[in-house]
């Protein structure tokens, strides 16, 4: 019974950290997209 509560656990911050991960990644695409709308809005001026 404890091993289960365990594993259930473990399983719940494995997708924590695989949701953490998939949200830097939509985070660093933001920024790079930002960065070259800055380039390109610099570059326009």
């Amino acid at each position: 019974m404890i091993t289960s509560q365990r594993r259930a656990r473990r399983q719940c911050a494995d997708q924590r950290g695989e949701n953490f991960a998939a949200h830097a990644e939509q985070l660093g695409r933001l920024l790079d997209g930002y960065v070259q709308v800055e380039a390109q809005h610099q570059h326009c001026v």
